[in-house]
């Protein structure tokens, strides 16, 4: 069988941590085990958990993309492997560089160095309009972590959320543009290029 789009881009995103998504993923089916030991063993999907089960209770479909995708956020977000920034901004001046550097010592990958202030200082402000700053940042990280072999990427959801992460060069090539039903890969340069 085939893997899924989205499980050939997890298992580059959570490397070491696939495993235990496949398992993850494989308890959310498993009809023995009940709500309460899932989100006891899972508590990362408590809170979309209870509206997912509410929707197919009502009898609303929720497609195995969409389920997946919810679940693969969640849980990257949760190894400190992804981060989200809504279309407007980050909440706090310098989260995406913080995020960055955090994961690639996590990865204990060093040299990357990131001065928002410095940055913030050098845009013309009187030009940015509101959601043009993050892609502006985003550019501009995206050039420092090239000089490091590595891409900014992005992992497109349908919604005005920018989630993200890194990956190395090769790691980034694989799995760019990859896209499926309202969800898709993409690196800074080929952002405009989503159609979700």
């Amino acid at each position: 069988m085939q893997q899924s789009k989205l499980l050939q881009f997890a298992e580059l995103c959570l490397g070491t941590y696939y495993a235990e998504f496949k398992q993850a993923l494989d308890d959310s089916k498993n009809k023995e085990m009940n709500t309460s030991d899932f989100l006891k063993k899972y508590p990362m999907f408590e809170y979309v958990w209870a509206d997912l089960k509410e929707a197919e209770s009502e009898g609303e479909e929720i497609s195995d993309d969409e389920l997946l995708s919810t679940l693969f956020l969640l849980f990257a977000e949760n190894k400190k492997l992804m981060f989200q920034v809504d279309w407007s901004g980050e909440e706090e001046n310098g989260d995406v560089a913080k995020f960055i550097k955090q994961l690639l010592e996590l990865r204990n990958i060093t040299g990357f160095e990131w001065d928002t202030e410095k940055f913030n200082d050098s845009l013309d402000w009187k030009k940015i309009g509101r959601g043009d700053y993050i892609l502006i940042l985003f550019k501009a990280v995206d050039q420092e972590l090239q000089k490091m072999g590595n891409r900014l990427t992005f992992f497109f959801m349908g919604n005005d959320n920018y989630p993200f992460t890194v990956l190395n060069e090769a790691d980034f090539n694989k799995v760019h543009r990859l896209a499926w039903s309202c969800y898709g890969v993409y690196g800074v340069d080929s952002m405009n290029e989503y159609d979700g």
